[in-house]
C-alpha cells in the first residue's frame, strides 16, 4: 500500500465512491443520487472528502451542507454521511486522518454545526472523533399485517397452508379498510412544494428551537429532484392555505413491504391537521399494501401522541442523534438538549 493521498470529491469519482459504499456499507447507488446528493445540494458546493491510493478511491468522509434553525437565528450545518474506509486500509490512522481532512475542508471552513445519526457501533467512533451523543433517535412502529409480521419474526414464509390462507383473508380485509377522521380541513396530494410551503414555515418555525429550515427550496431538494420515489400529502384550508404535509415511501426491506413516514410537519390545533395527515397516511401504506409502517418523532412533541393513539408503538431505533458544535457560537449544552431538536426520518440520509 503507498501513502495515501486526500482531497475534495471530484466528478469522475463517483464510480470509486460507490465501490467503497457498496462493499463497507451494503448501499447501491449510481452516479445520478451522488449528483443529487452532492453537486445540486440547494445550499452549495459539496463537503466531500475522499482518500486515495494512486487513482483508486478507498475512502470518504461526506458532509451535507444545509441550514438548521436555532432558536432565533439560522446557522449552517453539515451532516455526518456516507463515512467509510476499505478494510484493507483502515490500519495506520486513514480513517482519523480522513476525518481531520474533512472537518478542515468542509464545517470548520463553514462554520457550521455537525451532527449525525450513526448505529450504535458507529456512535462509539463519532464518540472518537469528538462528536456528543445526545440521545437515542426515538423510532413509531405500527403492525399493518400482523400475518406478514409473526411470519417474519418466526422466519416462516407461510405461502401455502392454513398460514398462506389466513395472510390473504386478512391481507383482503385490510385493502379495503379505511382509517377515518372528520376535519374541515382537505388533505391532496402533490407532486411539488409550492410558494405556500414557505409560508407554512414561516408560521411554524418558531415553535421548534433546532430544527431543519423547511422551505419549499429545501423540500424540492429533498424529495422532488431526489431519484428515490416519494409520496407527498398535505393538508389546506378552504382558502388553500397549507396546514400540514407528510412525505412517505414504500419499500422492501428484510422480507416485509415497510411504509415510512419520512417527513411530517403540521400545524397544532382543534382542528386536526396532524390526525389528518396520519390518517390519510396510513390510507396510502393500506392501499399499498404495507406489512409495516415507520417514523422518527421524538415524545417532547404533540404528534407524538397523535401516532400513538392511531395505534403506532414506540421503539428505540438502532441510531442516535450525535452532534459537534466547536465551529459555531453557541455552547453545546444547547445542541446537547433532546426537548429541543424536532428530527424525522428524513433529517438522515437512511431513506
Amino acid at each position: 500500500m503507498s501513502s495515501l493521498c486526500f482531497r475534495q470529491l471530484r466528478k469522475g469519482d463517483e464510480d470509486g465512491l460507490s465501490r467503497v459504499i457498496r462493499r463497507v456499507l451494503g448501499a447501491d447507488h449510481d452516479g445520478a443520487y451522488w449528483n443529487w446528493k452532492y453537486y445540486r445540494n440547494v445550499y452549495g458546493d459539496h463537503m466531500v472528502t475522499v482518500a486515495l491510493d494512486g487513482d483508486k478511491v478507498v475512502g470518504v468522509q461526506g458532509y451535507i451542507p444545509g441550514r438548521l434553525k436555532c432558536g432565533e437565528n439560522i446557522c449552517f450545518s453539515a451532516q455526518n454521511t456516507d463515512m467509510a474506509v476499505l478494510p484493507e486500509y483502515r490500519r495506520a490512522g486513514t480513517l482519523l486522518k480522513l476525518h481531520a481532512r474533512a472537518m478542515e475542508y468542509g464545517p470548520q471552513k463553514n462554520g457550521a454545526l455537525c451532527y449525525g445519526f450513526p448505529n450504535k457501533t458507529a456512535s462509539r467512533l463519532a464518540a472518537c472523533l469528538q462528536y456528543i451523543i445526545v440521545c437515542p433517535i426515538c423510532s413509531l412502529v405500527k403492525v399493518l399485517n400482523p400475518v406478514a409480521y409473526v411470519q417474519k419474526k418466526i422466519g416462516r414464509p407461510g405461502s401455502g397452508g392454513p398460514v398462506g390462507n389466513v395472510s390473504r383473508y386478512i391481507m383482503s380485509y385490510l385493502g379495503k379498510r379505511k382509517y377515518s377522521f372528520k376535519s374541515p380541513y382537505q388533505a391532496i396530494r402533490l407532486n411539488h412544494f409550492d410558494e405556500r410551503f414557505d409560508e407554512f414555515w414561516s408560521r411554524q418555525q418558531s415553535i421548534y428551537p433546532l430544527a431543519l429550515v423547511r422551505d419549499r427550496r429545501y423540500l424540492n431538494w429533498r424529495y422532488v429532484e431526489c431519484p428515490s420515489d416519494y409520496e407527498i400529502l398535505a393538508v389546506q384550508d378552504g382558502g388553500g392555505a397549507i396546514k400540514g404535509f407528510a412525505v412517505l415511501r414504500c419499500s422492501w426491506e428484510q422480507g416485509m413491504k415497510r411504509g415510512k413516514i419520512v417527513d411530517f410537519l403540521a400545524e397544532n390545533g382543534p382542528k386536526g391537521a396532524a390526525e389528518l395527515l396520519v390518517t390519510r397516511s396510513l390510507d396510502y401504506f393500506v392501499k399499498n399494501q404495507v406489512d409495516v409502517a415507520t417514523c422518527w418523532m421524538f415524545d417532547h412533541w404533540p404528534v407524538f401522541e397523535i401516532l400513538r393513539k392511531a395505534g403506532f408503538v414506540k421503539r428505540e431505533a438502532p441510531h442516535y442523534l450525535v452532534i459537534n458544535s466547536e465551529n459555531v457560537d453557541l455552547p453545546a449544552s444547547y445542541f446537547g438538549d433532546p426537548s429541543k431538536w424536532y428530527i424525522t426520518m428524513g433529517d438522515s440520509d437512511y431513506c
